[in-house]
């Protein structure tokens, strides 16, 4: 992959997931579909001219372009920290960034339903698309992002077509029936 200029905007994801962050955390930075456009208003005061933001019961990640990774972050962990009324200080160690082709990876997995609490289940992309949308509806989606998204699309597409991931159950409730049968 090329290198990305220090001057041109980079993708940066900012977030927490079922790894990385407690529930309890996660609960509080959920962001109902409903306030979505105020959260994206919020990002947009603190600096950022587009972005996204994913929020499920297992994650929350903000997607933006910035050319300079440290701004954006700071932004949107101020962001997150007004939304959840809580100290920033509270998000310390439970907030993964990733920058340039960091990100990509992780959007591409979190697409594709590598990066999930089951793999394979076929929600996540709907969630992704839904975001998605919703940015562009309050015009916070930029080219590049834009772009950005509908390549992860197409990877998750291609994921799902070219492997067996969808094979197996994908679905919590699913896992859990198939393992009360194992007992």
């Amino acid at each position: 992959m090329p290198a990305f200029s220090q001057k041109a905007p980079r993708p940066i994801i900012v977030g927490t997931n079922h790894t990385t962050g407690q529930l309890s955390l996660r609960d509080r930075l959920f962001v109902e579909d409903s306030d979505v456009p105020r959260f994206l208003e919020m990002l947009k005061s603190n600096g950022l001219d587009q972005a996204t933001v994913m929020s499920t019961c297992d994650r929350i990640d903000v997607a933006t372009m910035s050319d300079d990774v440290d701004v954006a972050t700071q932004a949107i962990k101020t962001s997150l920290a007004a939304h959840a009324d809580i100290d920033i200080t509270d998000l310390d160690g439970a907030l993964y960034v990733h920058a340039d082709q960091s990100a990509i990876k992780h959007l591409f997995r979190v697409a594709s339903s590598l990066d999930s609490v089951v793999v394979g289940e076929p929600q996540v992309l709907g969630q992704l698309k839904a975001c998605h949308r919703m940015a562009s509806d309050s015009e916070m989606v930029g080219g590049h992002l834009d772009n950005l998204f509908q390549a992860s699309d197409s990877v998750a597409k291609r994921v799902r077509t070219d492997t067996a991931i969808g094979e197996r159950p994908v679905s919590i409730a699913a896992v859990a029936i198939g393992m009360s049968g194992d007992v």
